[in-house]
């Protein structure tokens, strides 16, 4: 962040204090003391994800798959920016593909589920802030469609996900 304050050309604004006040890092670290206060036994992969949100879901659902049989309550973390590129119509946001793309790799686990949030509190062009889904039963995709071609026909219960008015 340092470097790139270097390159921009900087306003001088006599009434104007900025402070950052939360990262990637610290959503991270929030997260996983959220998880811990819940049993989980929370693992930050990364701070730093940089990628297309599908091979981040399959990646995610891998990890998931890996451990599944060790018996413990494990809460895999990632944060960072994914993104998407489109392909034919459709809605949705980043978090909602990576959702999708997890389900197909976490097919056949239990107690397994994915949950992805922007920070900003939207995905995409929708109202939803992301996207929940558990495994992906049989028959959900449409004929030839999957995470993996983009198609966004599924009969799968992905739900966005919605900040509740606090």
């Amino acid at each position: 962040a340092l470097e790139l304050l270097r390159t921009e050309t900087l306003t001088e604004l006599d009434n104007v204090e900025a402070r950052i006040t939360g990262s990637v890092r610290e959503l991270c670290a929030a997260a996983a003391a959220a998880c811990g206060r819940l049993g989980y036994e929370p693992l930050v992969l990364t701070d730093r994800l940089c990628c297309e949100a599908r091979e981040a879901g399959s990646f995610l659902a891998s990890i998931a798959r890996s451990h599944a049989s060790d018996g413990r309550a494990l809460a895999f973390l990632a944060g960072g920016e994914t993104v998407v590129h489109l392909r034919g119509p459709g809605k949705g946001g980043r978090n909602q593909e990576l959702a999708l793309a997890a389900a197909d790799g976490i097919h056949g686990l239990t107690n397994t589920a994915v949950f992805s949030v922007g920070s900003d509190g939207t995905d995409g062009p929708t109202d939803a802030a992301g996207g929940f889904g558990t495994e992906a039963p049989p028959g959900h995709w449409s004929a030839g469609a999957s995470a993996s071609t983009g198609c966004w026909r599924t009969t799968m219960p992905i739900t966005p996900w919605r900040p509740s008015a606090a």
